[in-house]
């Protein structure tokens, strides 16, 4: 057996503690080392979080600080629009109201224009008339008995006025046109294509039978003992009754009034040629109703009259007329009287 020394148990035991000393200081050292590298790297590792939170709050911001800048760009956006709106209502109010003030001014021109117009149309209307009425007067005569030659009734006592109207444009045609003024001939002849509405005639020829049917009623009115000193408007109803008796006398008729009291609404009976006709007669300021119509038809009964009829200076309402078809009462304005006969086809006119 080998014997070892003390001192070299002691060395090696001093190396072997020297060794454990300097691995020990070494692990240490490792140890110090993995620590600073952990301590750098927990260092560097918050440093990064650090950054990365930092770097987020900076794009927090930054995102922020865009949308800030959107929501001012967009509400600069919107008040200039309503800036914009607010001027285009405004040019459009100015646009409207310079319209409206030039279409007014428009329409006042129009109507100036109109106004300006109706009244030289109505001046030439009335010098036209004028003259007219001028060159018709001296033949209302000749045309009243034309009137009377040409208008026949048939057998239901329906007048047929085609060959007095022709007559009326024949004068017209021939005589006015003839005689009127250039000035006027072009405006009567205007008037002449132009169509009256209520009669579908001619204006011409409508005017022109008015001043007839005038002359006729004017010349009852003077010859009759009745007018000489007043005129139809200033009749009583007595008056006018006796008037239109004279004129059933003047034409053949023989004519009577009744008595006030218990005539059964008869004013006049009148026969021609043993035809009895009672008559009922109204001087009225508006249309005669149908009253007369039913009292005049209890006349002719109670009479035993061929006809009857209602006799007035105005016209009948629509009631009247289509009672007076329905009975057959003749609904007769005082002119007609000189015309009954004819009309009755008691009378045979010569064509």
């Amino acid at each position: 057996m080998v014997l070892i020394s003390p001192i070299i148990i002691y060395i090696k035991r001093n190396r072997d503690l020297k060794n454990n000393l300097v691995a020990k200081k070494i692990l240490e050292e490792k140890q110090k080392i993995e620590v600073e590298k952990l301590e750098r790297e927990q260092i560097e590792k918050h440093r990064q979080e650090q950054n990365l939170a930092q770097q987020r709050i900076l794009a927090e911001q930054q995102a922020e600080k865009q949308r800030q800048e959107r929501i001012l760009a967009e509400q600069q956006a919107e008040k200039q629009r309503q800036e914009r709106i607010l001027a285009e209502q405004q040019r459009q109010e100015k646009v409207s109201a310079e319209n409206q003030r030039q279409r007014q001014e428009r329409i006042l021109a129009e109507q100036q224009r109109q106004e300006r117009q109706n009244l030289a149309n109505e001046r030439a209307f009335a010098k036209a008339m004028t003259e007219f009425t001028s060159i018709s007067k001296p033949h209302l005569k000749t045309l009243a008995l034309k009137r009377n030659q040409l208008v026949t009734y048939d057998d239901y006592g329906n007048p047929n006025f085609r060959k007095y109207i022709k007559e009326l444009d024949y004068f017209i045609s021939q005589t006015v046109f003839r005689i009127a003024s250039e000035e006027n001939k072009l405006y009567l002849f205007n008037l002449h294509k132009s169509s009256n509405q209520e009669s579908n005639l001619s204006t011409l020829v409508s005017t022109l039978d008015k001043l007839v049917v005038n002359h006729i009623n004017e010349n009852l009115t003077e010859n009759n003992p009745l007018t000489k000193e007043k005129s139809i408007k200033d009749f009583t109803p007595e008056d006018f009754e006796m008037y239109c008796r004279d004129l059933l006398i003047r034409k053949g008729w023989k004519a009577s009034l009744t008595k006030s009291s218990g005539d059964q609404g008869i004013d006049i009976i009148a026969t021609y040629k043993n035809i009895k006709v009672v008559f009922q007669c109204k001087l009225y300021a508006s249309s005669v109703g149908n009253s007369a119509v039913q009292e005049i038809f209890a006349g002719k009964v109670f009479e035993q009259a061929h006809f009857a009829a209602v006799v007035s200076n105005n016209t009948y309402t629509q009631s009247a007329q289509q009672l007076a078809q329905s009975t057959k009462v003749l609904l007769l304005h005082y002119s007609n009287l000189s015309e009954l006969a004819f009309r009755l086809g008691l009378e045979v006119k010569n064509e």
